[in-house]
C-alpha cells in the first residue's frame, strides 16, 4: 500500500503566513519607525488656540481627518448617483 499523501494535503503544522499577516506586519513595522523618527513636538495655531503636539501624532490626526474626508466625498457621490 502506498502511504503517501498527496503534497499540500497532509496535516499542517507550525505557522502559516498568509498576505494579511505579512502586510499588516510591515505596516506595524513601519508605522514604529514612523514613530521613533518623528518624535520632536510641533506647535500648531488654530484660529486662536496654540498648542504643541509631538509631530508623528498631528501627522497620524491629519491622515485620519483626510481619510474620514475622502470616505463621505465618495458617500455623498454614491448617493448622488442613485
Amino acid at each position: 500500500m502506498n502511504d503517501v499523501t498527496p503534497r499540500g494535503q497532509g496535516e499542517r503544522h507550525g505557522f502559516e503566513v498568509n498576505s494579511r499577516v505579512l502586510v499588516g506586519g510591515l505596516l506595524v513595522i513601519l508605522a514604529l519607525v514612523f514613530i521613533f523618527s518623528n518624535r520632536e513636538s510641533a506647535t500648531v495655531s488654530f484660529l486662536t488656540i496654540d498648542f504643541r503636539w509631538p509631530l508623528w501624532l498631528l501627522m497620524a490626526v491629519m491622515v485620519v481627518t483626510g481619510m474620514a474626508i475622502g470616505a463621505l466625498l465618495m458617500m455623498l457621490r454614491q448617493r448622488r448617483r442613485k
